[in-house]
């Protein structure tokens, strides 16, 4: 069985698999941190196994990529992500989600570098917009499970 046994069977995709619109329980199985192939930028890129999902396969496997390039949007956007990892609701438990923000920089570093977000499961919600550019995006939007 060579490295590419099985590549006919493969599923391919234009640009990365994406997770169809709904909302989705899914377990992290990986974070990572690498350059852009297209620009060299920044990216923040999570693995995830869909655990439930009224739209997609339990079992199959996804992700999601942010550029780091537009720094205001990712950061909020990590933010979002991270909070929702850690379990934080602003509006459930303030005090809570105040610690939470506290380590925000220390828990993203250790997505990367420790698998610290590994295993951990979230509810994500997507949907397609347009963006300004008018180009079409596949916004997700996380949130404690």
């Amino acid at each position: 069985m060579g490295i590419f046994s099985g590549v006919k069977e493969a599923k391919t995709f234009e640009d990365g698999r994406k997770l169809p619109e709904g909302t989705h329980k899914v377990k992290i199985t990986s974070v990572i941190q690498r350059k852009s192939g297209r620009d060299g930028g920044d990216l923040y890129i999570v693995e995830y196994t869909v655990e439930e999902s009224a739209t997609a396969k339990p079992g199959e496997k996804y992700g999601w990529v942010q550029s780091m390039s537009n720094r205001n949007v990712a950061l909020g956007a990590l933010k979002q992500f991270a909070m929702a990892v850690m379990g934080a609701d602003q509006e459930k438990d303030p005090a809570f989600f105040r610690q939470c923000e506290d380590a925000l920089e220390t828990a993203l570093e250790g997505s990367v570098t420790g698998g610290l977000f590994n295993g951990k499961i979230v509810e994500v919600t997507t949907k397609n917009i347009t963006t300004q550019k008018g180009q079409a995006f596949l916004k997700h939007t996380f949130r404690p499970a």
